[in-house]
């Protein structure tokens, strides 16, 4: 028994190293995953950007050419055109002169007035030039005239003496963000963020209106996380549904964009669970066998015992019989005399010759 015992304590303690062991290969697994797509991500956003920075600067070379040589305005929107025709990022680009009237637009060969003064781009490339990188990108904000939310990009235009002359602008399609973050997922249930380098949400997979444009600039992420290491991974409740998370996160160190890609930790275990459920139910089959196996002997012995001991309690006993008296009675003679007296003879058997002077 002993010996069982002990065998059962060795396989949990097996089972238990190996299903731990289970466990955090797939921790580790979902770690790499979530690191290894974030980094992705983080390189394709700045590119992007990169791609539309370059587009403005051919939009703000344009301007240049159509007051140098007098282009008119239809002349300019075919130009424009093309150039938005050139890149899947944009719905639309364009600029603005200095006092934040539009000029021309890609989407309009005689565009309707918009003054953009107040806007947050505009604002931020007036005051003077982004420091440490050339494209400005706001807050999204949703636009009523495309009835959706909008993501701007624009570069300071200037003077020959670098006084501010107004910005070229473009109009990001948030849904080319949704797409390429959907492609690279892992999970049902996976979210792909957008940071600004303030930490100002710029575009989500998928979707949460209340959550694009704001900020967790105060949160533990931007304040310690991202400044310790520039990749990495950590963990967190999610925003929207509070769920625990395994969140990979890179940024870019040129714009300072961050790219996260948060899983949630119940899917990530799901397989691991219904595993684990499964081995258990055959480990407990197996414990159970092995108890059985040895409760058997066991009980048998136990029976052989107590069957030899019912036994020997039925043989003859050793002690002298009782009377009805409750006394015990001795064997009496042929001469019927209960005890023989030290001062008479003894009795003999009848038809036997009696002793000296029996004649």
């Amino acid at each position: 028994m002993a010996a069982a015992v002990l065998g059962v304590v060795i396989l949990l303690a097996s089972f238990g190293y190996d299903q731990w062991r289970h466990f955090r290969e797939e921790m580790v697994e979902a770690e790499r995953n979530v690191s290894s797509a974030a980094a992705v991500l983080a390189e394709h956003t700045a590119r992007t950007f990169d791609s539309a920075e370059g587009a403005l600067r051919a939009v703000a070379r344009v301007r240049e050419d159509a007051l140098r040589n007098g282009y008119d305005t239809a002349t300019s929107h075919r130009l424009l055109k093309a150039i938005h025709g050139g890149s899947p990022v944009f719905r639309a680009v364009g600029w603005v002169d200095a006092e934040g009237n539009r000029q021309v637009s890609s989407l309009f060969a005689d565009p309707p007035p918009l003054n953009v003064a107040d806007q947050e781009q505009f604002k931020a490339l007036r005051e003077g030039p982004v420091q440490g990188w050339h494209l400005y990108v706001p807050a999204p904000v949703r636009s009523k005239i495309l009835d959706a939310w909008i993501l701007s990009v624009a570069l300071r235009l200037e003077k020959a003496n670098g006084g501010f002359d107004g910005i070229a602008g473009g109009v990001v399609d948030l849904s080319y963000f949704a797409r390429v973050f959907r492609g690279i997922t892992l999970g049902q249930h996976d979210v792909v963020t957008l940071f600004r380098s303030d930490g100002t949400i710029l575009a989500r997979e998928p979707l949460d209106e209340s959550l694009l444009g704001t900020s967790l600039a105060g949160r533990p992420f931007m304040t310690e996380v991202v400044k310790r290491a520039p990749s990495g991974v950590f963990r967190a409740f999610g925003l929207s549904d509070h769920a625990e998370r395994i969140i990979g996160y890179a940024a870019d160190p040129d714009s300072g964009f961050i790219v996260t890609v948060a899983a949630r930790q119940d899917e990530i275990l799901s397989a691991f669970w219904a595993d684990l459920a499964l081995t258990g139910t055959r480990m407990g089959l197996i414990i159970l066998a092995i108890g059985w196996g040895a409760w058997l002997p066991a009980g048998a012995s136990n029976s052989l015992r107590n069957s030899g001991s019912t036994r020997h309690g039925s043989g003859t006993s050793p002690h002298p019989r009782a009377t009805g008296s409750g006394r015990p009675t001795a064997s009496t003679g042929s001469c019927g005399s209960r005890t023989r007296s030290r001062s008479r003879p003894a009795c003999r058997p009848s038809g036997t010759s009696g002793g000296p002077g029996s004649n």
